[in-house]
């Protein structure tokens, strides 16, 4: 089973993704930054951190893989 298109998926609407039995990504949204210096302009971005202190099942990551590949909520749990 291939998570990371689901885990990036996921990043975009919530700030926490959890895997199961392995961590969570945490994303940090930096807000645009102007520098008058040299008149440049750092886009909004979000910063991604991992901590495999959080890893217990929200559930989020196995509904999100459920329904995109049409699969029961049992057996994606499983995997």
């Amino acid at each position: 089973m291939r998570l990371e298109k689901y885990i990036n998926q996921l990043l975009f609407q919530h700030d926490c993704v959890i895997v199961p039995k392995f961590g969570a990504f945490i994303s940090h949204p930096i807000s645009t930054k102007i520098n008058p210096e040299d008149q440049s302009i750092q886009p909004p971005y979000k910063e991604i951190n991992f901590t495999s202190s959080l890893n217990s099942n929200d559930g989020v990551l196995a509904h999100t893989y459920a329904s995109e590949e049409n699969v029961d909520l049992t057996l994606a749990n499983e995997n």
